[in-house]
């Protein structure tokens, strides 16, 4: 096949697969086929092509798996982050919560990323901000493996240390800054989610439990015991759960709490420092 019609042929196979986000899918997945070469359409238009590799990523997409699986990986921060089927696809709403703790002007932060998965927010902090450490911490030891590839990919150095943050008496360090980005859709809502990510992304990294506020009652009191005083969290929150959490806060001795919403103007980061007494 002639590389000028490569975009229309996965276009329509998509399309006629029932795919309804056809022309998005097929250009991430031309992309990746093309080796992030998209230009060389325009610019070799006539080059022949064998697209059996292609007609492979096209099957496996209409067969419902994610596109960000077939390909292994995914953009985030402007990095290159491997995905399988053990850690959550990093999304690009998850960017503000990193953008956010990079306006902050923190100088040599120590950094501790709660429940990192793919290690995307502590691998992109460690890249940005010229970080004293970066430790991060996953129940998943499969997650910790992907994370520990992303960051060693990346150039950058974290410690990733396996942890069941619910049950976690772990104290020994202090931190500047507190991260997470939590499972917090509530348990009814994830089976109820599209079946893209329901069948297919892990569900500890979804489920927060009954209400979705388990993971932010431990987390504000466990960073409480290890955050220096007047220290940073930061918690990535669903668009419905900053009045919830910002009490969570509260309760906890928290202070100057501040919501920042993403680009569709849903609530997506709470920050907060913890009381200098």
């Amino acid at each position: 096949m002639k590389l000028r019609e490569v975009l229309r042929y996965a276009e329509q196979k998509l399309k006629d697969g029932g795919i309804k986000e056809y022309k998005s899918d097929a250009r991430f997945l031309v992309s990746d086929f093309l080796k992030g070469d998209l230009s060389s359409i325009i610019i070799t238009p006539s080059k022949e092509v064998d697209i059996s590799e292609l007609d492979s990523a096209l099957d496996a997409r209409i067969s419902g798996i994610p596109c960000q699986y077939i390909t292994k990986n995914v953009q985030f921060m402007s990095l290159e982050f491997e995905v399988s089927k053990d850690v959550l696809i990093p999304r690009q709403d998850t960017e503000l919560l990193v953008e956010t703790i990079m306006k902050m002007g923190l100088k040599n932060p120590e950094v501790l990323d709660i429940c990192t998965g793919s290690g995307c927010v502590a691998v992109a902090l460690s890249k940005y901000i010229n970080c004293k450490c970066v430790r991060a911490c996953d129940i998943s030891e499969k997650a910790l493996e992907i994370a520990e590839k992303n960051a060693s990919n990346n150039g950058v150095n974290v410690e990733f240390y396996q942890d069941d943050i619910l049950k976690s008496e772990k104290y020994n360090f202090k931190y500047d800054v507190v991260v997470s980005n939590p499972p917090y859709i509530e348990t009814d809502v994830v089976l109820k989610l599209d079946s893209i990510v329901k069948d297919y992304e892990p569900y500890i990294a979804l489920d927060g439990g009954q209400d979705g506020l388990k993971f932010y009652i431990k987390i504000a009191d466990y960073a409480k015991k290890v955050l220096k005083k007047g220290g940073l969290i930061a918690l990535e929150i669903g668009y419905n759960q900053a009045d919830k959490v910002t009490e969570i806060l509260k309760s906890n001795g928290y202070e100057n709490i501040t919501l920042y919403k993403d680009l569709s103007g849903n609530d997506r980061v709470l920050t907060a420092n913890i009381k200098k007494f």
